[in-house]
C-alpha cells in the first residue's frame, strides 16, 4: 500500500496519493511500529509538504521507525535543509 501511494505521487497523481495515506493512516494492524506513518511520510513529501511530511517522520520515530532509515529513504531528499527535519535526524551530542 505504501509504494502504492509513493508512486502515485511521483507520477503526480495527487489524488490517488493522499487516498493512500489516508488508507494508510486508518490501518489498524498491530506491529506496524510506524511503518504506515513513515510511509504517509514519504507520500507527503512527493507531494512537497515539507511541514507535513517532518511531522510524519517524527511521528514514526515515535511509533517505532529507527532514525537511520531516515537517511536512507530517497524521498526524503527533497526535505534536507528543512529545518524540521534536520533537527529529527541530526545526532544530539
Amino acid at each position: 500500500l505504501r509504494w502504492h501511494g509513493v508512486i502515485a505521487a511521483q507520477r503526480g497523481d495527487r489524488l490517488e496519493a493522499e487516498r493512500t495515506s489516508a488508507r494508510l493512516a486508518s490501518l489498524t494492524t498491530p506491529y506496524l511500529h510506524g511503518a504506515n506513518t513513515l510511509g504517509r511520510a514519504q507520500i507527503a513529501a512527493l507531494l512537497g509538504d515539507k511541514a507535513g511530511a517532518a511531522r510524519l517522520a517524527r511521528q514514526a520515530n515515535a511509533e517505532g521507525v529507527t532514525p537511520f532509515l531516515l537517511h536512507l529513504t530517497a524521498e526524503f531528499v527533497s526535505l534536507r535543509g528543512y529545518p524540521a527535519f534536520d533537527a529529527l535526524v541530526t545526532p544530539i551530542g
